[in-house]
């Protein structure tokens, strides 16, 4: 049953039971409460289960608890809440963060104030972070409301950091992440989402993200091998030179750092030089690659930490 709540909120977690509890406690101060939360447990060996379950007990909002046993790719776990989920609006909300208590409510809001003849057009709202300290995660975006999409909000007006925001979920279900990879960026999704839709975004903070408090994240998708984790990189460094690289050209820095992410991961798995040419649809990419094509090889001699320094100063 599609609608039967306004939102769903989703969780994934990976043996972060210590962390999740902040998670529910913050859902659980909401002062609007017509939303589900669906926890997705990939395969936890921590008492993270036994704890969802307490709460389904006392919570006065549903709970749903998914478990998988073989912690599985990330996407997997998307399309499968995705597909269950009973709100009109989705959202992901962090294993290891909260929300202030308004959260939801000011979403609502925020959407309300779109003219009802105009919702079509956009996929959701989207607001600011701040830390656990209480600082903004980023930069504001220049007028509040904004309506425009993250592919010109990255690119072209350059606002970075942490933001949250729910989305349709009638959209959500015509973009499902891809399943022929193991490891596919969320990006590659959003992207996709951006180009046919808009956001309205706002300067309000309503998630407060973690930062330095443990492992950052659930850390599911490290538990792969090194080279699903190459390939999901190359894939989606792939997808923007080869979509969105008219955006990327207003940002030559991230266009370049792209450039040579795709070159090491292809070098990571063995591509040659011809098949990652193949592989780029630009020809001014195609010529972007070969240039940093020795950049890759390169990387590949010299100590990791070499690399990070040199990925730094190029993005800078």
């Amino acid at each position: 049953m599609s609608d039967r709540f306004f939102f769903t909120v989703q969780t994934c977690t990976y043996n972060r039971s210590s962390t999740l509890r902040r998670t529910y406690k913050s859902l659980a101060r909401q002062t609007f409460k017509d939303f589900e939360w669906i926890v997705y447990d990939n395969g936890s060996t921590d008492n993270t289960s036994e704890l969802v379950k307490q709460w389904q007990a006392e919570a006065d909002f549903p709970i749903v608890l998914l478990r998988r046993e073989d912690n599985a790719a990330i996407q997997l776990s998307w399309n499968i809440v995705i597909n269950q989920a009973r709100g009109k609006f989705w959202t992901l909300l962090d294993s290891d963060d909260e929300c202030i208590p308004t959260a939801l409510e000011v979403f609502k809001q925020k959407w309300d104030s779109i003219p009802e003849a105009e919702q079509s057009k956009y996929v959701g709202v989207t607001c600011n972070c701040i830390d656990q300290h209480g600082e903004l995660v980023g930069k504001q975006f220049p007028s509040d409301p904004m309506d425009s999409n993250p592919l010109d909000v990255v690119y072209k007006e350059k606002i970075s950091g942490e933001k949250w925001g729910v989305m349709r979920l009638d959209v959500m279900k015509k973009y499902p992440f891809p399943t022929s990879s193991h490891h596919v960026l969320p990006g590659v999704v959003w992207r996709a989402i951006a180009r046919d839709y808009k956001t309205r975004f706002f300067n309000e903070c309503l998630r407060i993200y973690y930062i330095d408090d443990g492992p950052r994240k659930d850390q599911m998708s490290f538990h792969q091998k090194l080279s699903v984790i190459s390939k999901g990189k190359r894939e989606n460094s792939q997808d923007l030179l080869n979509n969105y690289f008219e955006w990327m050209l207003s940002s030559p820095a991230e266009l370049m750092r792209n450039v040579v992410v795709y070159n090491q991961m292809s070098s990571a798995l063995k591509y040659s030089l011809k098949d990652r040419l193949a592989n780029i649809n630009k020809p001014l990419a195609k010529l972007l690659v070969l240039g940093t094509w020795p950049v890759a090889n390169f990387s590949n001699l010299v100590p990791p930490r070499m690399v990070r320094s040199i990925n730094k100063m190029m993005s800078a």
